[in-house]
């Protein structure tokens, strides 16, 4: 609470903690899942279905900052990087000066809705799951409730079970 961040932005900063302990680098980019509804977009709430995409996170690994400016500094990306939740990857990879067609090979997705009973008007659902699929090699979801549940997705031609089990343990 004192680095008044969200749960979000803490696990954004582990992934890339992971990511620089595996890869020893200190400039990440992973993909993000975001909801896509923040938008300015009139009666949004009233349309129904999913509006997911993948935004990327940037965030570079520095002596000069404190964990919890670093954080922060992640978080105030995250409430930038929402202007731009209607556009995709294929889209953001255009303006880059980027020579792969890839902007990252991970992705983290965050999973913090309330899956209990849903009711509306005369619409209920009852015990609602996701089911994840993903073309990224490496997918970390992380699904919040009254425990914290991890799945790790990962390429198997990639990565072993035993650097499987090194990323889950970080």
């Amino acid at each position: 609470k004192t680095f008044q961040i969200t749960s979000n932005t803490l696990f954004l900063g582990i992934w890339s903690a992971i990511i620089f302990k595996y890869n020893n680098i200190k400039d990440i980019t992973f993909g993000n899942t975001v909801s896509g509804r923040s938008g300015n977009f009139p009666n949004i709430d009233l349309i129904a279905g999913m509006f997911a995409n993948v935004l990327p996170v940037r965030t570079i690994l520095s002596t000069d900052l404190s964990i919890k400016d670093w954080l922060k500094n992640i978080q105030l990306q995250q409430l930038e990087a929402r202007k731009y939740e209607h556009f995709t990857v294929g889209e953001i990879t255009e303006w880059v000066d980027n020579t792969s067609n890839s902007l990252f090979d991970s992705l983290l997705i965050f999973e913090n809705f309330p899956w209990n009973d849903i009711e509306s008007g005369e619409i209920k659902v009852h015990s609602s799951k996701s089911g994840i699929t993903t073309t990224y090699p490496l997918t970390i979801i992380i699904k919040t409730g009254e425990l914290i549940a991890i799945d790790l997705l990962s390429e198997k031609s990639l990565f072993s079970n035993e650097t499987n089990n090194w990323i889950l343990k970080r």
